[in-house]
């Protein structure tokens, strides 16, 4: 990890003007085709500012978790913040600061609405701890742009269409620094996602966004525990190296954290060639080690 870092994010640097220029034409183009009374905001996830500079910005904004039970989460809330779309010099450096003070985290996207910014918000409360047979609830944090990216992939139709109902036009900064569109499932944007009903998630979604959300995991533990291990540049391809890492555990039918954490780190100590090598995948589809302590195992191939 890089000595000035206080957190390691699997995101590449990025060029500051060129995205500020296409936050600008994204919504340039959501201002020119909306209907009259839309609005237009940033969302913020201000708990990648938790312990540190805050965001300092002066427009109408909305903390989701600023009611009940979540009222005493309200330093880690997304953050909702109307942009001043009316007047382009303010919207411009509205828009900078917003793009210099997130840069490098995952925690900045755009979102069009038709509804008001407390009615969007009052929608997104309803949202963001949907029911989990067996489990309660689960924290949904869509604010976070690797959650979000991952969400039209492994949601239900009805459900990613019901989390988005007032949302026309979503756009997330992806892991190399570009903006990119999140996209409605058309079959149910007029009527399934209308439904009155509590938000739940099956347990093939929760599957689904944990194993997406491991090689991140992976990259948070490695932090903790091996930071020199770490890459300062490539990082894209640094997560795309844990990405394979986890596919290969699940072709292995390995589960056990530890297990995926000691592969995650011998791929990262020995290079690709070595994890994939023949006798390497023998050995792991073999299982032969007490679940949790594959780390010794692979230590003998080190």
């Amino acid at each position: 990890m890089h000595r000035s870092e206080k957190h390691y994010y699997a995101v590449d640097a990025i060029d500051k003007q060129v995205l500020v220029d296409q936050v600008l034409m994204a919504i340039s183009a959501a201002t020119g085709s909306v209907a009259s009374g839309e609005t237009i905001c940033a969302l913020v996830d201000e708990a990648f500012d938790y312990g540190s500079r805050r965001l300092q910005i002066h427009y109408p904004c909305v903390r989701l978790y600023s009611e009940g039970r979540w009222e005493q989460f309200s330093e880690v809330s997304p953050l909702l913040i109307r942009l001043p779309v009316e007047r382009i010099e303010e919207l411009r450096q509205a828009v900078w600061r917003l793009v210099h003070h997130c840069s490098g985290r995952p925690m900045f996207s755009i979102v069009v609405t038709r509804w008001s910014l407390p009615d969007l918000a009052c929608h997104l409360r309803q949202c963001m701890a949907p029911k989990v047979e067996g489990m309660g609830s689960l924290l949904l944090r869509f604010a976070d742009t690797r959650v979000a990216a991952t969400l039209p992939l492994h949601l239900k139709p009805a459900n990613w269409s019901r989390l988005t109902d007032p949302i026309d036009r979503w756009w997330i900064v992806d892991r190399t620094g570009s903006l990119i569109e999140l996209h409605k499932p058309e079959a149910f944007q007029e009527h399934e996602s209308r439904e009155v009903r509590e938000f739940a998630l099956s347990d093939d979604e929760v599957n689904g966004l944990v194993h997406a959300g491991m090689p991140d995991a992976l990259i948070q533990t490695m932090s903790d525990q091996l930071p020199e291990l770490l890459p300062k540049d490539g990082r894209v391809l640094f997560y795309g190296s844990m990405v394979e890492v986890v596919e290969l555990a699940r072709r292995c039918r390995i589960d056990a954290y530890p297990d995926i954490y000691a592969l995650a780190v011998f791929r990262r100590v020995t290079g690709r060639e070595a994890l994939l090598e023949a006798s390497t995948v023998a050995m792991l589809n073999a299982r032969d080690w007490p679940q949790g302590q594959l780390a010794s195992k692979l230590m003998e191939k080190v």
